[in-house]
C-alpha cells in the first residue's frame, strides 16, 4: 500500500504534521486509516467520522494508562486488549476510555518526535467488530500536547524568532473548547502581532502566565494553526534578552519582563495613536472650521475591523460563537492589563459601541443578503454582552474572572465543592477494591474543583505510595502532616498512614498509627484487624531466639 505525501509547509521549528493532521481529522470528521511506522512496527489506527476507532500493532497503548497488566501481556490488537482488561475486572467504559487516551498520547508523542513514515487513506473502513471509542479526540490531544510540550523547551526552541510576526490559518471555534488563554493568543496573532510581543501581551511579568503563554504558542503550532511569517520581521529592541523571557522564578526576571512590559504597552499604544490618527486625517481635513480639530481628537466613530471582512455568512456564525465564549472585556479589547486606566461603564459602552458597529448590516452593504443576515447574530451577541455589563460590579466581576484564567486561580462554589465530594466517594470505591490508578486519577480531577478538600489530598497521596511514584515513608509522613477536621477525618488519616508504614517495612510505627485509630473510631474493624495482626507477628518474633537453643521448649516448661 503506497503512502500519500506528507505536508511539507511547516517551517523549521515548526512542529510536525502529524499532530496537524489528527486536528484536521477531528475538524473536518474524516474516516479512514492512519499509518504510522512505530520504529520497525507498522502501527494502523482507524478513525470513523472525526473519533477512534481501532487500532493495531500498538503494543503499548496501555502502558499509562491500564488499571491491569494480563499475566500474558498486551497482544497490540486493541479490542482484544480491551477484552484483556474487562476480564480482568476493568469496568467496559474506563477500559474503551483508557484504550482512546493511550492510542492518541502515542500518535501526539510520534508526532512531536518527528515521526516521517505515516500516511493516511480516507474512507477505509474499520475491521468488523470494532466500535468507536469514547472521548473527544481533541481534549486527548490538548492533554498529550501540554503533557508532552514544556514551556522552556517551546522557548528555547522559537528564541531566534521573537522578532517574526506571527500568522493564523484557519479559526477557532468555540466548541472545540481551547482554553481562553488559546483563544486570545489566536486572536493577537491574527493581527499580525510578533512571537515577542504576544508573549509579551500574555504572559506580562509573570513568570508562570509566561509559561502558560509558551504552552499556548506550541499548543497552536502543533496544531498547524499558528506559524510564523518570516517575511514581516520586526528589529528587536537591544536592551531585550531573548533568554530572560524563558519562564523564570528569580526576582531579576521579574524586573527585566516588567520593563519589557512597559516598552510594549508603550509601543502598542503609540502604534494605536498612529492609526487612529491615520483614520481621521481624511475627516480633519474635510473641514475648515476651528473646533474641527479637537472633534478628532475625542474619537466617537467606530473603528474599521483590522481584518478584511469575507462575504462568508458561515464566518458571522463562527464569529459570533467565538463572542459569546470570551470574555467580555476581552470581546471589546478592553484588556485589563493593557489598558493603564480604571475600566468604567462608559469606557465599556464607548468600547463596546465601536465593536459592533463594525458587524452592524449598513456598514457591512457591499456583502450579500446572507452575510448581512448572518453579520446580525454577531451584532446580537456584542448586545447580550453589554447588557451583562452595565454596572461597576459587572466589570469588577469580568476583570475578576479574566485573573482566575490566566493565573489558573478560581472561585470555588458549593456546586465545584459538591462534584468533588461525589467524585472523592466514587475514588473511594476505586480503592476499596485496589483499582489505584483510576482512583488516583479521579482524586486529581477532584482536587482541581476544590483544592481546599483535605481529604482528597490524604487520599491522593495514599494512592501515589500504594503505586510506588512516591516511597511509602515519605508518603506516611505527608498524610500525618495534614490536619482533617472531625474524628473520623483523624481516624482516616492515622489508618491510612499505618498501611503504609507498614508497607515500609515499619511495624512497630504501623502498630502505633492503628492503636490510635481504635482510640478515636473504636468501630474501625479493619484496623483492629490490623492490630490483632500486628501484635500476634511481635509475639512470635520476641520467641523466634529460643527455637536456636537445644531442646529450649523443655526449658521453658521448667
Amino acid at each position: 500500500m503506497s503512502y500519500p505525501e506528507q505536508e511539507s509547509e511547516f517551517q523549521e521549528g515548526h512542529k510536525p504534521s502529524l499532530v496537524a493532521l489528527l486536528f484536521q481529522i477531528y475538524r473536518e470528521k474524516k474516516t479512514g486509516v492512519l499509518h504510522l511506522m512505530q520504529g520497525t512496527e507498522l502501527v494502523r489506527v482507524w478513525f470513523s467520522d472525526g473519533g477512534t476507532q481501532h487500532a493495531e500493532g500498538v503494543q503499548r497503548v496501555f502502558e499509562e494508562v491500564a488499571f491491569a497488566n494480563p499475566p500474558g501481556g498486551f497482544t497490540g490488537d486493541l479490542m482484544k486488549d480491551v477484552g484483556q482488561l474487562i476480564a480482568l475486572g476493568t469496568p467496559p467504559e474506563e477500559a474503551l476510555r483508557a484504550a482512546h487516551e493511550g492510542v492518541i498520547r502515542i500518535l501526539v508523542r510520534e508526532g512531536l518526535a518527528g515521526s516521517v513514515g505515516w500516511g493516511f487513506q480516507e474512507d477505509a473502513a474499520a475491521p468488523s467488530g470494532t466500535m468507536r471509542l469514547p472521548g473527544s479526540l481533541l481534549k486527548e490531544m490538548l492533554s498529550a500536547l501540554q503533557r508532552e510540550e514544556k514551556p522552556h523547551l517551546i522557548a528555547e526552541r522559537f528564541k531566534d524568532c521573537m522578532a517574526q510576526s506571527l500568522c493564523v490559518d484557519g479559526q477557532l471555534l468555540a466548541s472545540d473548547g481551547f482554553p481562553p488563554l488559546v483563544l486570545r493568543l489566536f486572536r493577537m496573532a491574527s493581527k499580525g502581532q510578533t512571537l515577542q510581543g504576544v508573549i509579551m501581551g500574555l504572559g506580562g511579568g509573570d513568570p508562570e502566565r509566561q509559561k502558560s503563554a509558551w504552552q499556548a504558542v506550541g499548543l497552536l503550532m502543533a496544531l498547524g494553526m499558528l506559524k510564523l511569517d518570516v517575511a514581516q520581521t520586526t528589529a528587536v529592541p537591544e536592551d531585550v534578552d531573548l533568554e530572560d523571557l524563558k519562564p523564570s522564578s528569580t526576582e531579576t526576571a521579574h524586573e527585566s519582563v516588567s520593563s519589557r512590559t512597559r516598552d510594549a504597552r508603550e509601543s502598542l499604544s503609540s502604534r494605536r495613536q498612529s492609526s487612529t490618527a491615520r483614520r481621521r486625517s481624511g475627516s480633519a481635513r474635510k473641514s475648515a472650521e476651528p473646533g474641527a480639530g479637537v472633534e478628532t481628537e475625542k474619537p466617537k466613530e467606530s473603528k474599521p475591523p483590522e481584518l478584511d471582512i469575507p462575504d462568508d455568512p458561515d464566518w458571522f456564525y463562527k464569529r459570533a460563537a467565538e463572542v459569546e465564549a470570551m470574555n467580555p472585556l476581552l470581546a471589546i479589547d478592553l484588556d485589563p492589563d493593557v489598558v493603564e486606566e480604571k475600566i468604567t461603564p462608559d469606557t465599556v459602552r464607548s468600547a463596546f459601541r465601536k465593536s459592533a458597529a463594525v458587524y452592524h448590516p449598513d456598514r457591512l452593504s457591499h456583502l450579500s443578503k446572507e452575510s448581512r443576515e448572518a453579520a446580525e447574530s454577531v451584532f446580537s451577541a456584542f448586545n447580550e454582552l453589554r447588557g451583562r455589563m452595565s454596572t461597576q460590579d459587572d466589570i469588577d466581576q469580568a476583570v475578576r474572572r479574566l485573573h482566575q484564567e490566566r493565573t489558573g486561580e478560581r472561585e470555588i462554589t458549593e456546586f465545584d465543592r459538591e462534584r468533588a465530594r461525589v467524585m472523592g466517594r466514587k475514588a473511594a470505591g476505586f480503592m476499596r477494591y485496589r483499582k489505584w490508578v483510576p482512583a488516583r486519577e479521579l482524586l486529581k480531577q477532584a482536587q482541581s474543583l476544590d483544592p481546599e478538600n483535605i481529604m482528597l489530598v490524604l487520599w491522593e497521596n495514599f494512592c501515589a505510595g500504594i503505586l510506588q511514584e512516591i516511597p511509602y515513608a515519605e508518603a506516611a509522613q505527608v498524610i500525618e502532616g495534614l490536619e482533617p477536621e472531625g474524628k473520623t477525618g483523624q481516624a482516616e488519616r492515622l489508618y491510612r498512614s499505618g498501611w503504609l508504614w507498614k508497607l515500609a517495612g515499619n511495624e512497630k510505627r504501623a502498630l502505633h498509627r492503628f492503636k490510635e485509630t481504635v482510640q478515636i473510631d473504636p468501630s474501625n474493624v479493619d484496623a483492629k484487624r490490623e492490630v490483632r495482626l500486628l501484635e500476634k507477628r511481635r509475639g512470635e518474633s520476641e520467641e523466634k531466639p529460643d527455637s536456636n537453643i537445644p531442646f529450649g521448649r523443655f526449658f521453658r516448661r521448667k
